[in-house]
């Protein structure tokens, strides 16, 4: 598919405890934003592009919580890198609830081996990431004469 540009979404944090002080309906008012967000990038044909943190929990586990995300991801592609709050140990592993959105095919990660290529305003772009604790690649050789975007989270690494 051909996009007309990219939305960068920063840190949605969805969760089913409100964290802090929170009185309203949480989970409903940050799913309503992302829905919003997801809907805009649509109308506007804009490729979503999620920076990390798309749960405030790692271990999130309220299907209801799981089950509306699937449902607002469902039928759209969405690329993301992942979080502090999405992972262990710098790392997504099995069973996590991140983990449970990517497997099921309705969240694509990328990083420096796995970027999504396509057409934005009618060019070739390139867009890769650094995850949460990973290392930020000094070079990235497939982008050499693609315009490319690179998402990133907290706690980088610098390396080769």
């Amino acid at each position: 598919m051909s996009y007309q540009g990219l939305l960068f979404i920063g840190d949605p944090h969805l969760a089913s405890k409100a964290p802090g002080g929170r009185s309203d309906d949480f989970t409903e008012t940050i799913l309503g934003k992302l829905e919003w967000c997801l809907n805009y990038a649509k109308q506007e044909q804009l490729l979503p592009c999620l920076l990390g943190d798309i749960f405030h929990h790692k271990w999130e586990r309220q299907l209801r919580l799981i089950g509306d995300l699937c449902g607002l991801l469902s039928g759209r592609e969405v690329i993301s890198i992942y979080g502090n709050h999405d992972v262990v140990a710098d790392a997504l592993t099995e069973g996590q609830a991140l983990d449970v959105i990517v497997r099921a095919g309705l969240l694509r990660l990328v990083d420096e081996k796995r970027f999504w290529e396509g057409k934005v305003g009618g060019r070739q772009v390139i867009v890769g990431g650094t995850n949460f604790g990973q290392l930020f690649p000094v070079q990235f050789a497939p982008g050499f004469r693609t315009l490319t975007f690179w998402m990133t989270h907290t706690d980088l690494k610098v390396g080769n």
